[in-house]
């Protein structure tokens, strides 16, 4: 039995030596900020690409915060691949398209399928040098691409730029799901800045045009082509920066319930199986372990007798993720929600036990359309 308490010790001080390196390098500052390019430097062209399945509820919305960009009309283009919707998001795009020159409304055709060749399909008719990517049930600030061109120009035109996202989260529930969501994020933001990047969101994704041509795409893999190609662009040395800056933080909104929360979290972890990266791997086994770990610990603890060992590995980690979130509070504007972290540390390590098995070798549905892993 004691053998265990090692182990766990072991793991929760590997797992906290990672989090806070994470944790010291979100909160460095960046050499290159408050500059910007000079005046007769040419901003470069951009195609914003959304694919997007029975949206009808969020397209207007994301439409309407695109249509507010503040960049030149002549430099950038909306493309919009509607997948084969059932309900009205296409119809609805074209109407769009009628009062925006800049918005081009596509279909994918019926012998295609599926997010990835929505937007592959969608890739293929843009003619920006840098493609940024966002979800439809996002809402981009006014300043998105200006932020993005400004900063891709200051750092010599990198290969891919990894952008942040935040949930709006009305209720209770909702601000459990974006503590959780913003552990991921500020996590993948903090080794990106450490030069070992291995995780990024595809509701706010820029990667230059010319970097798309060798990668090929799994179609056999519902989703995950924001990984996969970021570990692709990894493994050729390419320039992979992270923009950390409010100006170009994109908004989504966050699973109402918990079943929603669910389903996509067993979504990204069937993707995870198929990583090929390094780090991305170790990250996630260090995680899995530490929280398996401390879930046992509690039954290993009440036969043991040592209990007080479960409640010490629990405090250890607690505070070390709370360091990390309190790294991250002014710029996500999360200090209010903070209460709910108790709750959300507790339930976390058996949530982390748990998913990975549910998503092995079992059907899952999304947006209407059933996958296997």
């Amino acid at each position: 039995m004691v053998y265990f308490w090692y182990v766990l010790f072991g793991t929760i001080s590997v797992y906290s030596a990672t989090i806070l390196y994470f944790s010291f390098h979100w909160s460095k500052k960046d050499r290159n900020s408050g500059n910007s390019p000079g005046s007769k430097t040419k901003l470069p062209s951009i195609s914003v690409v959304v694919a997007y399945r029975n949206e009808a509820k969020h397209l207007n919305t994301l439409i309407s915060s695109l249509s507010c960009l503040d960049y030149p009309t002549e430099l950038f283009e909306l493309i919009l691949i509607d997948d084969h919707s059932e309900d009205a998001s296409y119809s609805m795009v074209l109407q769009q398209a009628k009062n925006n020159k800049n918005l081009k409304a596509l279909q994918l055709p019926n012998y295609l399928t599926g997010k990835k060749e929505a937007l592959n399909f969608g890739i293929s008719k843009a003619k920006g040098e840098l493609l940024s990517f966002t979800d439809a049930d996002c809402i981009v600030p006014q300043t998105w691409l200006k932020s993005l061109a400004t900063f891709y120009l200051l750092h010599y035109r990198p290969e891919m730029v990894i952008g942040l996202v935040d949930l709006c989260a009305p209720g209770w529930l909702q601000k459990v799901f974006r503590l959780e969501f913003l552990s991921l994020i500020i996590s993948g933001a903090g080794a990106a800045k450490a030069g070992i990047p291995f995780m990024c969101n595809g509701a706010n994704l820029a990667v230059k045009a010319s970097a798309l041509k060798s990668f090929k795409h799994n179609a056999t893999i519902a989703s995950g082509d924001d990984m996969f190609l970021l570990h692709s662009l990894k493994k050729q040395k390419a320039g992979i920066l992270l923009l950390k800056s409010r100006e170009h933080l994109v908004k989504t909104r966050a699973p109402l319930a918990f079943k929603d929360f669910f389903l996509q979290r067993r979504r990204w972890t069937s993707k995870s199986l198929r990583y090929t990266d390094k780090n991305a791997i170790a990250v996630a086994m260090m995680v899995f372990l530490s929280n398996s770990l401390l879930a046992a610990s509690l039954l290993t603890g009440f036969l043991s007798g040592s209990l007080a060992l479960a409640a010490c590995a629990f405090l250890v980690k607690m505070s070390v993720d709370f360091i990390l979130f309190l790294s991250a509070k002014d710029f996500f504007s999360y200090r209010e929600i903070l209460w709910w972290y108790p709750f959300m540390a507790i339930v976390y390590p058996f949530y982390i036990f748990f998913t990975p098995f549910s998503a092995i070798k079992r059907p899952f549905s999304w947006k209407g359309r059933t996958f296997k892993v």
